[in-house]
């Protein structure tokens, strides 16, 4: 690839309204904020990128990214993208080391580069990154809300072509409603479905184990970060059978310790908290080494963001269910055409993010 120099470095801010709270880590937000960064080359092509922390997920605030950004602005103009960066093999990290950057800030930087190339050639990321990408992505349908609500859901969306949920627990202050939850949904989806559970790392081991021995093995594919102690996990699979699937260690540990844990199955990957775009595709390549499977993941970024992460998707080998149902919670979104998932699917055959798809009045330019 000949060599490309930004010329320009503008950055958006957006705030969007929820659609209903989000609870994170006991915290009710009622919006959405982030930055959306725009690159533009030598032939004023643009490239985009979506810097969104996510309280209780990314280690860094608004306040710091936004600072940043700012340093970066001053710096980056001039700066020519590494030749062999659409590799993922490192040539990014290598290069964006110098300016120590924080995980969403990173993904943000290469989503916008990466656009940048993808525009040049006019192809869709997905297709500049794999010859072997899929067109369509399976997703988990998100399920939210008391036992009778799950209920009401589940059927909906399994009329709508779902075939696969994820439903968040460890949040109610009585177990056994958790267990009540998931007994429901499992008899709702037997034989049409399967269920991915998210504990987010609520229980004590006896309460992880109290909860698989009730819930069985019937539907669920795999539970999300069941236990406190990452150091009780192995047991918690010895007595339950349950696959474990990680998504916050994956920031605290590195890939050989994670699959050193028996019973880990699954890694969740949010590329905007674990350190943006290469290090996903890396940690991708290494868990099919591995034979443990990856799941792209939201974190409940704008449509600009979660294209990215669906492009990325579609580079897995192995199609799984992507969570990226999470557009419902926004009240809109910035991009024009929106990313609608039809029969448990998302469709990502040719979609670019070009300036004519981005909705700039719902952004404010701050740098």
């Amino acid at each position: 690839m000949d060599c490309v120099k930004i010329t320009d470095f503008q950055v958006y801010h957006y705030a969007i309204p929820l659609s209903c709270p989000l609870f994170v880590r006991g915290t009710a937000l009622k919006q959405r904020e982030g930055f959306i960064v725009q690159l533009m080359n030598e032939k004023e092509v643009l490239g985009f990128g979506e810097a969104a922390p996510l309280i209780g997920f990314s280690k860094e605030t608004k306040g710091e990214v936004f600072a940043q950004l700012k340093t970066l602005k001053s710096v980056i103009v001039g700066e020519t993208i590494p030749t062999n960066a659409i590799s993922l093999e490192g040539a990014l990290t290598k290069w964006l080391k110098k300016f120590k950057l924080s995980s969403s800030v990173i993904f943000a930087l290469e989503s916008a580069v990466l656009y940048l190339m993808s525009n040049t050639k006019g192809v869709a990321l997905n297709n500049l990154l794999s010859n072997n990408s899929h067109e369509q992505i399976r997703i988990n349908g998100l399920l939210q809300g008391k036992t009778k609500d799950l209920v009401i859901q589940v059927k909906s969306m399994l009329k709508e072509g779902f075939n696969a949920f994820k439903l968040k627990v460890g949040t109610a202050a009585d177990l056994e409603e958790d267990i009540e939850k998931v007994q429901a949904v499992s008899q709702e989806i037997e034989g049409k479905a399967i269920l991915h559970i998210d504990a987010n790392q609520s229980w004590t081991l006896e309460q992880g184990i109290h909860f698989g021995k009730k819930v069985g093995l019937a539907t669920i594919d795999y539970i999300e970060e069941p236990l406190r102690n990452i150091l009780d996990i192995t047991e918690f699979f010895m007595e339950t059978m349950l696959p474990v699937a990680l998504d916050e260690t994956i920031q605290t540990l590195n890939f050989d310790q994670i699959k050193s844990i028996e019973g880990v199955d699954v890694l969740i990957l949010k590329p905007t908290c674990i350190g943006g775009v290469e290090k996903t595709w890396g940690l991708m390549e290494l868990a099919k080494s591995a034979a443990i499977k990856t799941v792209i993941s939201s974190s409940f970024e704008s449509g600009i963001g979660l294209m990215t992460l669906a492009q990325l998707s579609g580079c897995s080998k192995r199609d799984n269910h992507a969570g990226l149902d999470t557009l419902k919670w926004l009240e809109y979104d910035l991009l024009k055409e929106h990313l609608c998932i039809e029969h448990g699917k998302l469709n990502i055959a040719a979609r670019t993010c070009l300036a004519k798809d981005i909705d700039f009045s719902r952004l404010t330019k701050v740098l």
